[in-house]
């Protein structure tokens, strides 16, 4: 079993957002994936990466939404994985999102104080390390959440219920959301959230994506108090390596200025998601001078493919894509079907993507962590610079001049860097370490 050990040390720490089909399946003891695939003694909880029984690598870390017990069917077993938490490794960790997105997107699912007693009760029954409030994003409106303000509204209805309803002991395992599309928004919203009893912070949006806002934000949370209890700070959607590393210096620097241990942590569905909705692989990461990405490729979906023993295209970059063939993943040459995928096909890439993610992660942070003038050999100079700068917005008296001294590196950790090609490969410009 494959082990990141460098990734637990220090780091900020990436939480996948195993999806439901996910979870279920890695919770399962006795099935097999499959006598006729090239692994007949696997079993689906091979797949469980949070478990130490899980054969391919471990990961202790997982997201899991509370989404799927706020819909019409209140399923409280869509989320095994770790559910059991007797059992879970003691070195394990979940985090526990809202499922506010989800509510977005149906909002004809949020009953009021039936909803918000359901999300409380089920978020203490599943004992997260920590667990998020129940929040509306004020984005994708509707005639149930119109604007911005009924969702703000209904977001601090939702604060309200929980502070006066848990357990007061229990408060500390709360992160309290900030939301905002823009600048108006952002303060807006932390300023009317700001004073309710929840220690914790996450960072929602496409706004706090962006390490200017971030670290501007974190500077008010210093200065007014805000981060006085605070020991975890999680982004939630973030799976770009240039990120994911600056997040390490932000953990390192709020550590050292407030004089405590403080958790950075991140989010990502995307490594499932890409799969269940395009058929996509991590194919490699790439480490250069020009930046870091990890690219993705799409997997081949054909009859033709039914039984073949042709090897996985990116074979060796996962433990689990060692020996894994292409006739593990097309399995259906009924043409009714639209895909000649299983539901398995999809939870072998989904697991592939993973690992590959975190080894990509190792070698990024290992070159980045370098002194600088030894980073530079492999790793852009506004990369090196931005992790300078980072520590420069943290400990300066003048934090605002400097987020503008740096604004330049900081705007690049989300630029878009051109996907690999096959010719890559083969010159060797890939990085598959």
């Amino acid at each position: 079993m494959k082990y990141f050990h460098n990734l637990l040390r220090g780091k900020a720490k990436f939480y996948p957002a195993a999806t439901p089909n996910y979870a279920r399946a890695a919770a399962r003891d006795n099935y097999t994936l499959g006598r006729d695939r090239w692994n007949d003694s696997m079993v689906f909880k091979d797949l469980n990466y949070s478990q130490h029984y899980g054969t391919y690598f471990n990961w202790p870390y997982n997201l899991i939404s509370a989404g799927a017990i706020l819909g019409p069917n209140q399923d409280n077993k869509v989320l095994p994985m770790m559910t059991d938490f007797d059992q879970r490794p003691p070195d394990s960790s979940v985090l526990l999102d809202s499922g506010g997105y989800g509510l977005i997107a149906n909002p004809q699912h949020f009953h009021g104080d039936i909803t918000r007693e359901r999300h409380l009760n089920f978020t203490l029954a599943y004992r997260p390390n920590g667990a998020m409030t129940l929040d509306i994003p004020p984005r994708n409106f509707t005639q149930y959440f119109p604007d911005y303000e009924a969702c703000r509204d209904t977001t601090l209805d939702n604060l309200a219920y929980i502070a006066a309803n848990c357990p007061e002991d229990k408060l500390g395992l709360f992160l309290n959301i900030l939301q905002g599309e823009d600048n108006a928004q952002i303060e807006n919203w932390y300023n009317a959230v700001r004073g309710y009893p929840f220690p914790h912070w996450a960072f929602a949006g496409t706004q706090y994506k962006q390490m200017p806002k971030l670290l501007k934000q974190l500077v008010i949370m210093r200065d007014d108090g805000s981060l006085e209890h605070t020991t975890w700070v999680h982004n939630l959607g973030i799976y770009k390596l240039t990120l994911a590393c600056a997040l390490s210096t932000v953990q390192e620097a709020l550590s050292d200025m407030l004089d405590k241990t403080v958790n950075v942590t991140y989010d990502s569905a995307f490594l499932f998601n890409n799969t269940n909705e395009n058929g996509q692989c991590v194919r490699a990461f790439n480490i250069t001078k020009r930046g870091l990405s990890v690219s993705f490729e799409k997997l081949p979906d054909n009859p033709k493919y039914v039984g073949s023993t042709k090897p996985f295209p990116f074979s060796g970059l996962s433990e689990i894509s060692k020996g894994l063939t292409l006739g593990d993943l097309c399995r259906n040459r009924d043409p009714v079907n639209t895909t000649t995928w299983d539901d398995m096909s999809y939870l072998l890439v989904e697991n592939h993507n993973i690992d590959t993610y975190l080894t990509a992660l190792e070698a990024a942070h290992n070159r980045y962590l370098l002194p600088a003038a030894d980073a530079s050999n492999y790793c852009p100079q506004w990369f090196i610079r931005a992790k300078e700068g980072i520590r420069k917005v943290l400990f300066s008296e003048t934090p605002m001049a400097e987020i503008e001294r740096y604004r330049k590196d900081f705007e690049k950790l989300n630029q878009r860097i051109d996907p690999l090609t096959m010719a890559d490969f083969q010159a060797g410009n890939a990085d598959l370490r």
